[in-house]
């Protein structure tokens, strides 16, 4: 006899070609299976592909842009229309995951989080449902490359500057604080096989009207914050602070304080006030001295 029968699986998986099982029921319910040996070809058309990237989103703006720090090592699978995981890869060093060779049809893409780096929540997900799962609609010959997937971490790190008037380094009740210092953090990379090749720097802040700075949204790992010193103004704690910021933490102790310079060098003279003050008492003594000794000399011209 000759049938035709409709095959389901990937293009070119040896396990869905050259063997077709053939089940035939008769009036009274009888069955017979057979298998034998077929030719199948695959006519659905060119086959296609999905790709996408995992990223760190540094600058908060929801993209990953290329000068970011990708996300490898991470476990990405692709699941059909059954629901039944047919793929997985692991992204690349760049961040980077592709599933090729693929028949047209409805695929969902789905990130393994638990493979994702402690400290790191998802905040971009193709189809908007922040939850690490996207479909994926496939036609013949379709390459859809745009299943990009946004991380940012979950930490904090921020405190206080203010106008230390009386120098101890200690913030006073009556002490105020101060607006407009300007702050930077600068990230090492994440503290693992993770860690990213070059420093970041994140956009500089300027404390607020109460004196504070935040930087939120940080992955763990090492930073440095340092504030530039007002003009005026000389410090009275450190003013670079080292940070190993752990999973999620909340880092608040990088107060920093200044105190109005006591003394300010002349810009022309390059004498400080104390040395004008000696300098003046020395100049006195000396004109008296001279009006002293030109008395005395006139006395004694006038008595020859």
């Amino acid at each position: 006899c000759s049938f035709d029968a409709d095959l389901v699986g990937d293009a070119g998986d040896p396990d869905h070609v050259n063997t077709v099982t053939v089940t035939v029921t008769d009036d009274d319910a009888n069955t017979a299976t057979a298998t034998d040996t077929a030719t199948v070809t695959y006519i659905g058309g060119a086959s296609a592909s999905v790709s996408g990237t995992l990223g760190l989103d540094l600058t908060g703006d929801g993209v990953v842009s290329a000068n970011e720090p990708p996300l490898s090592g991470i476990l990405v699978e692709l699941v059909d229309a059954g629901g039944a995981v047919i793929a997985a890869v692991i992204t690349d060093f760049g961040g980077f995951y592709e599933f090729v060779e693929l028949a047209p049809g409805a695929y969902t893409v789905a990130v393994d989080l638990t493979t994702v780096p402690d400290g790191l929540a998802i905040v971009g997900d193709p189809d908007e449902t922040i939850d690490g799962v996207t479909p994926a609609e496939l036609k013949a010959g379709e390459h859809l490359g745009d299943r990009d997937f946004v991380f940012r971490g979950t930490g904090r790190i921020g405190d206080y500057v203010w106008l230390d008037d009386d120098g101890d380094g200690i913030p006073d009740p009556n002490e105020d604080p101060l607006p407009g210092v300007g702050v930077t953090l600068t990230w090492s990379g994440l503290p693992s096989a993770q860690r990213s090749l070059f420093r970041w720097t994140f956009p500089a802040q300027l404390t607020g009207i109460d004196g504070k700075y935040l930087f939120e949204d940080l992955p763990p790992g090492s930073y440095r914050v340092a504030a530039e010193s007002p003009a005026g103004l000389s410090p009275t704690t450190q003013t670079v602070v080292t940070v190993e910021l752990g999973v999620g933490e909340v880092f608040m102790d990088g107060d920093m304080g200044f105190v109005t310079r006591a003394d300010e060098p002349l810009p022309q003279t390059g004498f400080d006030s104390g040395d004008l003050v000696d300098l003046g008492l020395t100049l006195v003594v000396l004109a008296v001295e001279l009006l002293l000794i030109a008395a005395f000399l006139e006395r004694r011209r006038r008595l020859a």
